[in-house]
């Protein structure tokens, strides 16, 4: 006498498929989104570099001493002088 278990592991292969496949979609999204935004963040930079240049804004900082001395920051916007 022979006594056996047979079990299909065909519907939980095939849901394991589904996730997989879900979370690779899932991924694909994610990344685009990332690149889309970073994107996005590179244009705004470039367009607040442009904003310096353009009214010639100057900056300048002193950090702190090694002697605990405060930080100083001022930054000087160049105005073209009124004719």
């Amino acid at each position: 006498m022979v006594i056996g278990i047979i079990e299909d592991s065909t519907e939980e292969r095939l849901s394991a498929e589904r996730l997989a496949a879900q979370e690779s979609a899932h991924r694909q999204q994610l990344e685009e989104r990332i690149a889309e935004r970073t994107e996005e963040l590179n244009l705004g930079n470039e367009r607040l570099r442009e904003k310096a240049t353009q009214d010639n804004v100057t900056l300048e900082f002193v950090g702190e001493t090694e002697n605990g001395e405060r930080a100083v920051a001022r930054a000087n916007i160049l105005k073209p002088a009124s004719s």
